[in-house]
């Protein structure tokens, strides 16, 4: 989905990821940024059983997500 590897930046804090402009789903639609977004925030949400949610602990606010101490 990317176009090149990404390299951290803000002391390792922040990653910007430029994705390939004719990336799609295999229904064809588009990829967007707003996927990748939806996707995460699901994955972190205390609903999601899936037993993976600390994989995202070293992103801001994913544990208190997960905790169910912050919502977004």
């Amino acid at each position: 989905m990317a176009t090149k590897v990404v390299k951290p930046t803000n002391g390792g804090k922040t990653y910007t990821f430029h994705l390939r402009k004719n990336a799609k789903w295999s229904n064809g639609s588009s990829v967007t940024a707003k996927d990748f977004e939806n996707a995460w925030k699901r994955s972190v949400s205390p609903k999601a059983k899936s037993g993976y949610n600390y994989i995202f602990s070293g992103i801001k606010n994913a544990d208190q997500i997960t905790a169910g101490k912050k919502i977004v």
